[in-house]
C-alpha cells in the first residue's frame, strides 16, 4: 500500500490522524540551559520580588523586606504570568536572534505597554514590540531600535544592570578573556531606548594578576564606586578588587585599584548579573546564569567588601529544574500528570487531575516546596521514550527501562498499576547483556504484550547491526536471556525509523519519525515489525495558531505516545521546549489504547 500523505482525513486502513491542535505548554522550559532568569527587581518597598525570562514572569512574596532567605519568602500565588509568544512557539528566542545563557543576559519585559529590551554583554540593545504577536497580524516580533556593538568583546563575564532615581539606565560590563580583563559602562537616558549617551572602557589586565574568573560586579547608584568579586586560581582565594571614579559612571575618570584579601560575597556567580536600584537603598539582587537568587546588603554602597547575604534562593527552587540540561516535560495518564524527565536517575511528576493538559510551570508552588510533585527513579535514558506507553506492560504495572550508559536492561514495577508516582525506586530484575557496542542515542525499546518479551533495537550505527528480544518469565520479569537473531531481521531494517515505538494496545499499529514527517505502520505480526509491516499513513506534524494557521515548521526530536495519542517535541542538551504538540489517532473509530 502507497504511503499516503494528509493530515485529518481517513484511509482504506481505518487509520484517522486527528488535525492539529494548540501546542500545549508548560509555560517555561524545565531545561537549565537556557536563560534562566533574565530580569529581577525587589518591589513595594523590598516586600516583594519579581523574576522574568524570555517565557514569561513570576514574584515572590517577602514577609522581611529584601530577605529572601527560607523564612522570608514564599511564592507569590497567582503572580506568573507568560508571554504569548513564548507559548506559541517552540524555541521563539532562538528563531529572533535573542541569544542563549551567555548572550542577551539582561531582557527586561514590560509586557502590559508591550515592550522588551534587551542588553547583550557585547554592546548591542535592542528594543521589541509585539510581544503578544500571535494574536495580530504582524510578523513576529518588531524590533523597533537597536544600537551596534560599541566594544565586541565577548558574551561573557559579569553585567551590572543599575536603574538611576532619574529613569536612566547603567549596564556595567566586566568580562576576561585570557590574559585582557576589560570594564566598560553603557548609559541610557531611559529604559526603553537603545541609544547610549556615554560610554567609557577600563581595561585593567594589568592591575590584578592569577585571575581564574570574575563572580559578580556592582556600581554604585551615584557611579562613583565599582566592586568586582573575583577568584585566583588554584587554591582559589577569593578577593574583592573596587575603584572609585571621580567623575561618575566615567571609567576613564577610574583611580588605581584597591584589592580586599576578605570576600564576604564569595559564592560562585558564573555569568552573573546584578541589579541595583537607589530605592532599595545599599542593597543588590544578583541572579546567576541558571537562575539562581541572591539578595545582598552592603554597608557601603558599591562595595562587595560591606556586603552579607539576606537569603538565597537556589536554581532548582526558582526555576524548578531538578535535572540536568536534558530535563524536559511530557503528558502521561491523559493530560492529568506531567514528568520532568531527563538524562537523569530522577524523574518528578506533577499533577494536573483538576486541569488535564492545563498544568503550569509556576504549579510548583516554588521556592520551599515539599509538595506539589512526586520524585520517581527509572535510571538514565536518553531516547525520550522513558514513559511512552510501549514501555509498559498489559496492565502498566511494570515498566521497561533501556540502557543509557552502560549495557542493561531493568525492570521496575509499579505499587499501584498504571500510577506512575508508585514506580519502585529499585528494579525487580535486570539483564547485562554482550555482543552490543553501539550508542545509546538511538536504541528504541519496547514490551511485547503478545509473546511476554522485551525488544530493543539500534537504528544508529551503519546497517543498524543490533536488535535484541529480550526473554521474560511468567512474571514478565528478565530471565537473563535475549535472541540476538529474531526471526525475519536483517541487519539495516531500521535504517531511519528513529523513535520507533508501539501506537496500538494490541501492537499491530507502530509509529516513527522519518525525515520531518510521522509514519504510522501496519505490522504482519503484532510488536514485531522485521517480520513485515505496511506503510498506512504519514504526515507533517504542526500545531495551531490563535489565528488558524498552522505551524509546520520542523523542530521537534522526540516522539512518545501516551494515552494513545502521539506526543511531539524538542530536547537537546542546552534547550527543551516547552511545547509539546499533540495528536489524536483512531483506528476504526477506537483510540490506539483501546485496541485489545
Amino acid at each position: 500500500m502507497p504511503i499516503i500523505q494528509h493530515l485529518g482525513t481517513a484511509i482504506s486502513t481505518g487509520v484517522k490522524v486527528g488535525d492539529a491542535n494548540p501546542p500545549i505548554s508548560t509555560g517555561l522550559p524545565f531545561s537549565t540551559g537556557t536563560p534562566s532568569c533574565t530580569y529581577a527587581e525587589f518591589q513595594s518597598n523590598g516586600s516583594i520580588v519579581l523574576c522574568q525570562n524570555l517565557y514569561g514572569e513570576w514574584k515572590y512574596d517577602l514577609s522581611t523586606p529584601y530577605d529572601i532567605s527560607s523564612s522570608s519568602i514564599s511564592y507569590k500565588s497567582g503572580s506568573a504570568r507568560y508571554w504569548t509568544i513564548g507559548q506559541y512557539h517552540h524555541h521563539y528566542y532562538d528563531n529572533t536572534n535573542w541569544g542563549t545563557q551567555y548572550g542577551a543576559r539582561v531582557a527586561r519585559f514590560d509586557y502590559d505597554n508591550d515592550i522588551a529590551a534587551w542588553y547583550y554583554p557585547s554592546g548591542r540593545t535592542e528594543i521589541y514590540e509585539d510581544l503578544d504577536v500571535y494574536t495580530q497580524a504582524t510578523s513576529p516580533l518588531t524590533l523597533t531600535s537597536t544600537s551596534t556593538n560599541y566594544y565586541g568583546g565577548t558574551n561573557q563575564g559579569q553585567l551590572c544592570y543599575l536603574k538611576k532615581s532619574n529613569g536612566g539606565i547603567v549596564i556595567l560590563h566586566a568580562y576576561k578573556m585570557h590574559t585582557t580583563m576589560k570594564m566598560i559602562i553603557r548609559d541610557y537616558s531611559n529604559d526603553t531606548t537603545s541609544t547610549v549617551n556615554n560610554s567609557s572602557e577600563l581595561n585593567f589586565s594589568s592591575a590584578l594578576s592569577n585571575v581564574f574568573k570574575f563572580m559578580g560586579v556592582t556600581i554604585s547608584s551615584d557611579g562613583t564606586k565599582i566592586s568586582l568579586s573575583y577568584n585566583e586560581t588554584s587554591p582559589y582565594a577569593t578577593r574583592i578588587a573596587n575603584w572609585t571614579l571621580s567623575t561618575p559612571f566615567d571609567l576613564t575618570t577610574a583611580s588605581s585599584v584597591t584589592i580586599i584579601n576578605s570576600n564576604p560575597v564569595s559564592l560562585i556567580c558564573t555569568y552573573g548579573i546584578t541589579f541595583v536600584n537607589p530605592s532599595w537603598g545599599s542593597r543588590v539582587l544578583q541572579v546567576s546564569a541558571y537562575g539562581e537568587l541572591r539578595s545582598i546588603s552592603l554597608t557601603t554602597d558599591g562595595d562587595f567588601s560591606t556586603g552579607s547575604y539576606q537569603g538565597r534562593v537556589d536554581s532548582e527552587d526558582n526555576m524548578g529544574l531538578h535535572n540536568s540540561n536534558s530535563s524536559y516535560g511530557i503528558w502521561y495518564n491523559d493530560g492529568k500528570q506531567v514528568i520532568d524527565q531527563g538524562y537523569s536517575t530522577n524523574h518528578y511528576v506533577y499533577d494536573s487531575t483538576s486541569n488535564p493538559y492545563g498544568w503550569k510551570f509556576h504549579d510548583m508552588d516554588p521556592p520551599n516546596r515539599s509538595s506539589n510533585y512526586t520524585q520517581i527513579n527509572n535510571g538514565t535514558s536518553k531516547e525520550g521514550q522513558t514513559f511512552s506507553d510501549g514501555r509498559f506492560n498489559s496492565n502498566r504495572s511494570k515498566l521497561y527501562g533501556i540502557w543509557h550508559s552502560s549495557y542493561r536492561i531493568r525492570v521496575r514495577n509499579l505499587s499501584t498499576p498504571g500510577d506512575i508516582t508508585t514506580l519502585n525506586s529499585t528494579h525487580s530484575s535486570e539483564v547485562n547483556f554482550t555482543g552490543w557496542t553501539g550508542s545509546h542515542n538511538d536504541v528504541y525499546g519496547w514490551y511485547d504484550k503478545l509473546n511476554n518479551k522485551f525488544h530493543m533495537v539500534d537504528i544508529t550505527f551503519s546497517d543498524n547491526p543490533y536488535y535484541y528480544i529480550f526473554n521474560l518469565d511468567s512474571s514478565g520479569e528478565l530471565d537473563g536471556t535475549w535472541n540476538a537473531s529474531p526471526t525475519g531481521w536483517t541487519a539495516g531494517d531500521f535504517t531511519g525509523m528513529r523513535q520507533l515505538q508501539p501506537l496500538s494496545h494490541n501492537g499491530k499499529y507502530f509509529c516513527y519519525q522519518s525525515g520531518t514527517k510521522c509514519k504510522i505502520i501496519l505490522l504482519d505480526h503484532a510488536f514485531e515489525p522485521a517480520r513485515g509491516y505496511t506503510a498506512v499513513t504519514d504526515f507533517q506534524p504542526g500545531y495551531k495558531l490563535p489565528n488558524g494557521t498552522i505551524n509546520t515548521t520542523y523542530w521537534w526530536n522526540r516522539i512518545y505516545v501516551a494515552s494513545g495519542r502521539i506526543f511531539f517535541t524538542f530536547n537537546a542538551t542546552n534547550y527543551s521546549s516547552t511545547l509539546n504538540m499533540v495528536y489524536d489517532i483512531t483506528i476504526n473509530g477506537v483510540r490506539p489504547d483501546n485496541i485489545t
